[in-house]
Formats: structure tokens, C-alpha cells, sequence
């Protein structure tokens, strides 16, 4: 599968620690290799959760058009109160969600 990272996703590892880094890139790499990993969030539909340490890597799967797409990678609180945020305001097309 075609993987893309959002510019908020990039916006969020610039100043992430290179164990951080390493483990994102296992992630993404697993993730490509079409692995089901992560935990789904139950009020958007295909998207899904991995927790790396104390962060959380948000990324959203269509495999209709065979692409996941990175969403960003916040910690817990900012994922909370992030979510909401961007289904609620309408911006799922802005992060690649349908």
C-alpha cells in the first residue's frame, strides 16, 4: 500500500527523539506491507491508533484506494481533544478522510 504523511504529521516529528524516529519508521514500514496493527477509534471509521511510548500515532487506512495516509503523532491529550476537533469542523478531507 501507498503510504502519505500529512504536513501536520511532519509539523509533529521535527523535534521527536531518533528512538521516536526509528520507531515511527518500523511502523510505517509494517504498515506498507499491508500488517493490520493498531487499535481502531471508535467513532471514525478507518482509523486507527498505535501507541510509541507515551505518544500516539494516528493514520487512516482506505483500502479502496489502497492508500494510508499518517495523520499525526501527539500524545494522548492532544489526541483527544484534537479528534473531535477535525471531524466535527469538517476538516476529515483536509486529513485525507472520507
Amino acid at each position: 500500500m501507498d503510504v502519505e504523511e500529512t504536513r501536520e504529521f511532519e509539523k509533529d516529528t521535527k523535534k521527536i527523539t531518533a528512538k521516536e524516529r526509528l520507531r515511527i519508521d518500523e511502523i510505517i514500514g509494517r504498515l506498507a506491507g499491508n500488517e493490520d496493527i493498531g487499535k481502531p477509534l471508535h467513532h471514525m471509521e478507518d482509523v486507527f491508533s498505535i501507541r510509541i511510548e507515551n505518544k500516539r500515532l494516528i493514520y487512516n487506512k482506505n483500502t479502496k484506494d489502497g492508500k494510508i495516509t499518517i495523520l499525526f503523532f501527539k500524545s494522548r491529550e492532544d489526541v483527544t481533544v484534537t479528534q473531535p476537533l477535525f471531524k466535527i469542523a469538517g476538516r476529515r478531507n483536509s486529513y485525507g478522510i472520507r
